[in-house]
């Protein structure tokens, strides 16, 4: 009978043994690797928001400090424009001699004097402010061609008709915005029109280009000025 128990309790340990190494093992390696394989996954996840945060930091910052930068630049253009004289100068080119003439500049010295005169006269008298006013349009009241007229204007102006142009127009709106209260409540379309642009939109990318500010930025300074 104790022989029996015996072998029956050996059977039981080989039993237990085998049972352990081909079922319990595989499947506690089994378990272990799945559990390896969701720690790295984890791990790469927490990796990938980490840097997902990281740049989106860097960003923010880099966001953050070109602002600055804008609006320091944008307060310091405002001033500038500001601490302009509040009265239109214009410069009196009539009197010009041969000396001033470049070897590319071929006109007769009466027709540059004459061209020159005449758009004296056209700064002063505002003609700018007409809307639409083409470079032949200007010919035509000039008398002469638009050839010499646009030669003269690249000469003397450096820079073309349309710039020419547009900058006289943004002058007589900066002055106009400083000195003119009620000006200012006008809505941007309104500016452009007076200040002799077709559209606002025109308008606000000549005041840009000009001057660095969006008109509408330009007569918000101008506001808070007024209220400190």
């Amino acid at each position: 009978m104790i022989e029996i128990d015996e072998r029956l309790s050996e059977k039981n340990v080989i039993l237990s043994e085998n049972i352990n190494k081909n079922y319990d093992t595989p499947h506690l390696l089994s378990e272990k690797e799945k559990v390896i394989a969701k720690i790295n996954q984890e791990k790469k996840f927490y990796i990938a928001i980490g840097f997902i945060v990281f740049v989106g930091l860097l960003f923010t910052l880099f966001y953050l400090s070109k602002t600055k930068k804008e609006k320091q630049h944008s307060e310091e253009r405002f001033q500038v424009l500001m601490d302009q004289p509040k009265s239109e100068a214009i410069p009196d080119e009539t009197l010009i001699t041969e000396d001033k003439k470049t070897k590319s500049f071929d006109l007769p010295i009466d027709i540059t004097k004459d061209l020159l005169q005449k758009l004296t006269a056209f700064e002063k008298e505002q003609g700018y402010l007409e809307l639409n006013l083409k470079l032949n349009d200007l010919t035509v009241k000039f008398d002469t061609n638009s050839s010499y007229l646009s030669k003269t204007i690249n000469q003397y102006k450096n820079k073309n008709f349309s710039q020419y142009l547009n900058d006289l127009r943004i002058s007589y709106a900066i002055r106009k915005l400083k000195t003119d209260k009620k000006f200012r409540k006008y809505t941007i379309k309104a500016i452009a029109e007076e200040a002799g642009f077709s559209n606002s939109e025109s308008f606000a990318k000549a005041f840009h280009n000009n001057t660095g500010l969006q008109p509408s930025f330009f007569i918000k300074k101008i506001k808070e000025t007024e209220e400190i």
